[in-house]
């Protein structure tokens, strides 16, 4: 009984760690098809990478952090302004 505590404990973290991946990536797909649906109802294009080089801008945050990215882009005209909106990470 004793050896197999340790298998028990293993097997435990790892079907933890595999549930909250999981979720975390469901969480991700569904965020996804809402922003979708919410870019189509208001007649704006989506993406879930950015088609701009949104990064490259000359803005202040954009040059933190070690790593940085754009995703679920959404862009075109909303009440008669140009707008770009996203998920910005680092």
């Amino acid at each position: 009984m004793s050896e197999a505590v340790p298998i028990l404990i293993v097997v435990l973290v790892v079907v933890v760690a595999g549930g909250i991946i999981t979720y975390q990536h469901q969480r991700k797909l569904e965020r996804q098809r809402e922003l979708r649906s919410l870019a189509l109802g208001q007649r704006l294009d989506f993406s879930l990478e950015d088609p701009f080089d949104t990064t490259g801008e000359p803005f202040f945050l954009f040059q933190k952090g070690d790593g940085r990215g754009v995703e679920n882009v959404m862009w075109g005209f909303w009440q008669g302004l140009e707008v770009r909106v996203f998920d910005y990470w680092y």
